[in-house]
């Protein structure tokens, strides 16, 4: 890595990367054949090489004005979880989990651009916008297998072709310190995110690819804000916040079509904290998530069909802490 500066204003940060991955895996696949049922060993190896650039620029127009770029390539691995070759049946439930051994990486190639405009009071407001271009994507795929003549349905990680994210996302930071007597302890904090996605999901017919549909990427939502009004002084604070994230596609049923994939349904939900200083090593506090009891809701295809509902109920934690030095 190296940096490199142009004047007082404007700075070039260059590097390169590189990582090689060989991972071996041991697991167990349970066979069939009429009334026995075995597990046998299985064992795969999992090889790749990740090559790393990255150049991020800077120009600060003054010390409270800036401009920022950066183009890298990144990459994430899959979960342990899904590269286990093993495979698990849940007779409760009628469920089959099987890893992937063969999974690849997901690559991303990166654009940002970003305006940031610093205040003396501790504020910030910034706007930007970001490109990726995706391959080898990672997704839970859900499909149906029979056994004994029951059907159970089978999750399967596996990898997508390409796929790709625009953003934009804007950001502020506020102290009201200028205003007169309490008022200027209050302070807000927000941030709103726009995402547009976009892959192509394989579509099947008895066992066969067919065709592919353009859909937007999974567990990607196209809309995610949240916003945090607090009042604060030197021995006590209460800060309430409220955090939003749109539906998105959760699970792709390759076999069984569009119209029966799942999605998440929009979540609300609104916590808050408070505490107070007793003196520099004393302090209560008290925590309370999830006021509203907001559900997580998933849905077959469309909004009507609803698959399933939970409620975790409000919660939260008071207590005490003590600094002992």
């Amino acid at each position: 890595m190296g940096t490199f500066r142009l004047g007082t204003q404007f700075k070039i940060i260059g590097g390169i990367r590189n990582e090689y991955n060989n991972t071996n895996f041991k697991g167990h696949s349970i066979v069939q054949n009429g009334a026995k049922v075995s597990a046998e060993p299985v064992e795969k190896d999992n090889r790749y090489n990740a090559f790393l650039p990255m150049v991020n620029l800077k120009y600060s127009v003054n010390k409270n004005t800036i401009f920022r770029a950066a183009f890298n390539r990144s990459f994430a691995r899959p979960d342990f979880s899904d590269l286990n070759p093993g495979l698990q049946i849940n007779d409760a439930t009628q469920t089959i989990t099987q890893g992937n051994a063969e999974l690849k990486p997901t690559y991303s190639t990166n654009l940002d651009l970003m305006f940031e405009r610093y205040f003396s009071n501790l504020g910030i407001i910034s706007v930007g916008g970001f490109y990726k271009n995706l391959s080898n994507i990672i997704y839970q795929d859900q499909s149906f297998e029979q056994r004994n003549g029951i059907n159970y349905i089978k999750n399967s990680p596996k990898n997508l072709e390409n796929g790709w994210i625009f953003g934009l996302e804007a950001n502020v930071s506020k102290r009201f310190t200028e205003l007169p007597g309490f008022l200027q302890h209050f302070g807000v904090e927000a941030n709103y995110t726009y995402v547009n996605s976009g892959t192509k999901i394989p579509v099947f017919a008895n066992g066969v690819e067919i065709n592919k549909i353009e859909t937007s990427l999974p567990k990607q939502a196209k809309h995610i804000f949240n916003v945090s009004l607090f009042y604060e002084t030197e021995k006590f604070m209460i800060r309430v916040a409220g955090n939003y994230k749109g539906n998105y596609l959760n699970a792709i049923r390759s076999l069984a079509g569009p119209d029966h994939y799942q999605y998440f349904d929009k979540n609300f939900t609104l916590d808050a904290t408070a505490s107070y200083a007793f003196s520099k090593k004393i302090r209560a506090f008290l925590e309370v998530n999830n006021i509203l009891n907001e559900p997580n809701r998933f849905y077959h295809g469309v909004k009507a069909r609803t698959e399933s509902v939970s409620y975790t109920g409000i919660r939260g934690q008071i207590g005490v802490s003590l600094n002992i030095f």
